[in-house]
């Protein structure tokens, strides 16, 4: 999965609060370091789902990545809500996976990754789809599939 790159998410510079800057138990990313900066990439896919969205959708996508985003510094455990993981996968060597989904208003989830990165004090988060709510499901596995291909031991569906 390629994708692209943007600018580091600095807390102690200014940016505008709507649009992202141009150029459970266990939280899968341990962010309670002292993280500096988020790094936010994304992916073709994700691109393309943002292209077939009206452009009140694709605002209202941006605010929540932006705002959702700066949770993983300022408040963890809102993160931890915000960033709702539908699945638990584990995967080989006792690891699990960082997939996890945000809501978007009521009809949107975007799908996403948050990795810890304590070496530079920076979480990347990947943005890999948007889709509607009824797609969520089916998305959150062919997407787990295409990353996790030989690796995943096990997927668990939270308890309700």
């Amino acid at each position: 999965m390629r994708g692209k790159r943007d600018v580091l998410y600095d807390p102690t510079r200014q940016q505008d609060p709507g649009r992202l800057e141009s150029g459970p138990e266990e939280w899968p990313c341990d962010t309670r370091g002292d993280i500096e900066a988020i790094e936010l990439r994304w992916t073709e896919s994700y691109d393309r789902d943002l292209q077939n969205l009206t452009e009140a959708e694709r605002d209202r996508v941006e605010s929540t990545i932006n705002v959702n985003s700066r949770l993983l510094i300022k408040d963890r455990a809102a993160a931890e809500k915000a960033f709702a993981r539908p699945r638990r996968i584990l995967l080989r060597g006792g690891l699990e996976s960082s997939l996890c989904a945000t809501k978007v208003g009521k009809n949107l989830s975007v799908l996403l990754t948050i990795d810890d990165d304590p070496v530079f004090g920076q979480v990347i988060l990947t943005l890999l789809r948007v889709v509607r709510r009824g797609e969520l499901k089916t998305a959150f596995e062919e997407v787990a599939k295409a990353l996790y291909r030989d690796q995943r031991l096990e997927i668990e569906t939270p308890e309700t």
